[in-house]
Formats: C-alpha cells, structure tokens, sequence
C-alpha cells in the first residue's frame, strides 16, 4: 500500500483556485488517487490548512472533506509523546524556521515509518529525510 504525508499547504493549494500552487495541488491529487495512495494528515495539519483558507467559506468546508469525511484519508492524532519529541525536534534544528506543526509532522512520518510527503513550503525538504512529491 502506498502511503503519503499530506501537508497543510498542499491541502490549502489544492481547494483555493487562486493560489499559484493550484495547479500543481490538482496535478498531485489526479495522480494520488490515479496511483492508489493512501494520504496520512493530522488535526494539527487540518487546522493550518483550515486557518489558511478562514477567508473562503466554500474551500474552507471542501477541506473538511478532503480531510475528515475522505476515504482515501487517514487522520492521525498526535501523542502527548509525539508533541514532545517534536518540541525536542526544535530545538535540535533552532536554525531552522519548521512550524510546531511541521515537526510534528515529521515525527509522526517516522513513527509511522513514511516516506513519502506532499508538501509546497519547503521545511520538508529542508528537513531532508522524506522524499516530496509535488507535481
């Protein structure tokens, strides 16, 4: 079974048809679903992408159901371990300009041993561990 990390971005590009990104969102989405894959977010995912789109009352619903009511989606919740171990995460790469939200993120992609993500910002490929599809 194939399975993605999906981030916030991807899900904010994929239903505002005026970000720049949008196009490139829909051309992952045909193929996501074309290939079968399973995409894993979280709560703290949905809220970013949620936040992002507050301003759009109909993106702001679609991603309700890309995310919650989707089944080729599978919404993983975080751990009170998880947090910590993404808060450690921070702070060993202070350098760095990861969200809470993408440590977390990465964390769980290990936990669940994931290789794959879905993501337009950058942070995970500057985290280097994950390979990214984005077109």
């Amino acid at each position: 079974m194939n399975r993605i990390f999906a981030d916030a971005g991807y899900w904010a590009a994929l239903r505002n048809r005026r970000d720049s990104l949008h196009p490139r969102a829909l051309q992952v989405a045909r193929r996501l679903v074309g290939e079968h894959w399973t995409m894993i977010t979280t709560p703290f995912v949905f809220a970013e992408a949620y936040a992002i789109l507050t301003r759009m009352p109909n993106a702001r619903q679609q991603v309700v159901r890309d995310t919650w009511e989707n089944p080729i989606v599978q919404m993983e919740q975080a751990s009170y371990e998880d947090q910590r171990d993404a808060l450690a995460l921070l702070k060993e790469h202070a350098d760095k300009t990861f969200s809470f939200t993408d440590a977390l993120s990465f964390v769980i992609m290990e936990r669940l041993e994931l290789r794959y993500a879905v993501s337009f910002d950058g942070h995970f490929k500057q985290f280097g561990k994950f390979e990214i599809i984005d077109r």
